[in-house]
């Protein structure tokens, strides 16, 4: 059995220097408070009994798991994709 890379969860701001920071950015810019934790599954990783084939980035902005955005796509993608829908919602 072959282990892929390992799954990351941020419950601060990641460091600048890292391209997780900018989805974190893009979250924080679409609620308007930054999120709570925020969960990295990185491609080829399985993730609920399938393989992921891009990475993965669960958004969390509360402890009750009800507000949750699920967005498939490299961190740069999904940077501008969370700009937006922060566009859509204004």
């Amino acid at each position: 059995m072959t282990r892929g890379p390992s799954v990351t969860v941020f419950h601060k701001r990641p460091p600048r220097k890292t391209k997780a920071s900018w989805v974190w950015d893009g979250a924080r810019a679409l609620n308007g408070i930054p999120p709570n934790w925020m969960r990295m599954i990185p491609c080829r990783t399985t993730y609920q009994g399938e393989v992921t084939k891009t990475t993965k980035w669960i958004i969390g902005f509360d402890e009750t798991d009800t507000n949750i955005i699920e967005v498939d796509g490299p961190a740069r993608k999904v940077y501008d994709m969370l700009f937006a829908m922060r566009s859509e919602l204004q």
